[in-house]
């Protein structure tokens, strides 16, 4: 028989899910931008700080800024008091690789096998996932993906955690790597451990590039020494104790919720496309107006003349800010310029590219699409966000 006190508690409400109380990013969206058939876009924009935002929005589409908690963490923080809110690493950091189209996650996977969606049944299929042999990785429309879950430390509020997201493949690196090591030095205690959320310069060479960058990346880091971290870590271990903190019947109730949790769509896919995945907005654009009626054709050195002037215009503003892409080749820059002036680049025949190499290395005084040919002098650039 039932009895009136089991009636207390739905039960799978999925009531362990922490809510989202904010976002911590390094990146937001940057000026409108505008194609040659007035189609508009926003390419990201990157920092080299921490912004803590609210879920609400601007009226330009980004996330407003927390301004109470700016008070109390700084106006521009390069280093923030956290807190983790589980012991099971994966459970405060997920990474993935997912492929996006302008709606939905279209793919996820860990490098092994994947879950993809299926449009005809509108369902997920496991599928084979390698890195190496996928394409779709190989062209840069699929992305590592790291989401780390934590409790600010000096947040006015208490109740739920503060998210931050990345594609860095440097970021997801070194957050799993730190945490792994900080859980072998306390015997897999980090949750009730004060650590520092921390975005600093690092010098890297990307893959397929014959030159270092800086670039910025964000890592977990402890304050002090081993001594330190140990003692800590034993505290807290009392403290559970004493308060009998069942932590991992909590972590049990995490995992049951993440295992039911919808992969992204709707608004999250929109904005998740948008800040890391600005190619799939220009290629969507670009399929808009493959649709349009053709305007009226023009004279063949005319229409070269001012549609080629349009690439260069905007492969030079690409290759200016080309540190913000350091895994970008200048052959996806020279891509992205197209797609910007409203091309489509599976439709550039060979002459048209080798008439557009021509007038970039005329505008830059070299060509960058060749391997070979080295760069002339110039400043360095201060620093590179990623």
């Amino acid at each position: 028989m039932v009895r009136r006190s089991e009636l207390v508690e739905i039960r799978n409400f999925g009531d362990r899910i922490l809510p989202e109380l904010g976002k911590i990013k390094i990146g937001r969206k940057g000026e409108v931008k505008q194609s040659s058939k007035g189609k508009t876009f926003k390419l990201p924009e990157k920092l080299d700080y921490f912004v803590i935002t609210t879920n609400q929005r601007a009226p330009d589409g980004n996330f407003l800024v927390d301004k109470e908690v700016h008070k109390l963490v700084g106006e521009k923080p390069t280093r923030l008091d956290i807190f983790l809110p589980f012991d099971d690493i994966n459970l405060n950091f997920q990474s993935f690789y997912a492929r996006y189209t302008a709606r939905r996650c279209h793919c996820r996977g860990n490098g092994e096998i994947a879950l993809r969606f299926e449009e005809k049944t509108e369902s997920w299929q496991e599928i084979a996932c390698s890195p190496e042999s996928c394409e779709h990785f190989q062209k840069g429309e699929c992305k590592p993906n790291g989401i780390l879950s934590v409790i600010l430390a000096k947040a006015p509020r208490i109740g739920g955690v503060y998210k931050f997201r990345t594609t860095s493949y440097y970021s997801i690196q070194n957050i799993r790597a730190s945490l792994w090591e900080l859980s072998t030095i306390t015997c897999g205690i980090l949750s009730g451990i004060p650590l520092e959320l921390v975005i600093k310069p690092q010098t890297v060479q990307p893959q397929g590039s014959d030159r270092m960058v800086t670039i910025y990346v964000v890592n977990i880091e402890w304050s002090g020494d081993v001594w330190s971290l140990l003692e800590t870590a034993e505290r807290t271990a009392k403290r559970r104790a004493v308060a009998r903190t069942n932590l991992a019947q909590l972590e049990r109730a995490a995992r049951l919720a993440l295992e039911s949790a919808p992969i992204d769509e709707g608004e999250e896919a929109k904005d998740v496309v948008e800040e890391f995945y600005p190619e799939v907005v220009k290629a969507e654009i670009v399929e808009e107006q493959e649709g349009e009626p053709a305007p009226a054709p023009k004279e063949e050195e005319e229409r070269a003349e001012e549609d080629w002037g349009e690439v260069v215009k905007e492969f030079k503003k690409v290759w200016e800010k080309r540190n913000d892409y350091p895994d970008a080749s200048p052959r996806q820059m020279l891509e992205i310029a197209l797609v910007s002036a409203g091309y489509s680049p599976k439709k550039v025949d060979e002459k048209a590219m080798a008439e557009i190499i021509t007038e970039i290395s005329k505008a830059l005084g070299f060509n960058p699409l060749e391997e070979a040919v080295e760069e002339p002098d110039r400043e360095k650039p201060k620093e590179e966000l990623f």
